[in-house]
């Protein structure tokens, strides 16, 4: 995935989460995103996040789902995935709570989600 020809969050989110279940499958993609969207970590998270107005960086989104048991033992690409659900989660928070998310800022916390682990 050359990461230099992404402009805006959504073009980087439809095409890594498009390769990431056309090669794990959908099943596992279900899996992830229902452990992100059902742990009180990551609600937690986006809510200091929000009170801070900055979004969590790749180091903050990896130690809170690095605390459940299921991403501790998880592949790379599997912490990644999760990372990557995690933020744009939390920017969606941020949208729907009318503070501004930065695509420069949204696109660089992505880039080093994607290189941490790869």
């Amino acid at each position: 995935m050359n990461l230099e020809h992404y402009y805006n969050i959504d073009d980087l989110s439809n095409d890594y989460f498009s390769n990431f279940e056309r090669k794990f499958g959908q099943i596992q993609m279900k899996k992830i995103s229902d452990k992100v969207n059902s742990s009180n970590a990551v609600e937690r998270l986006i809510q200091d996040s929000i009170n801070a107005h900055e979004l969590p960086n790749q180091t903050t989104l990896s130690v809170v789902l690095l605390g459940s048991r299921y991403f501790m033992f998880a592949n790379p690409e599997t912490l990644n995935c999760a990372c990557f659900l995690t933020l744009n989660k939390a920017i969606n928070a941020f949208k729907s709570n009318d503070l501004h998310v930065s695509d420069e800022r949204a696109l660089e916390i992505s880039k080093r989600i994607i290189f941490a682990r790869n």
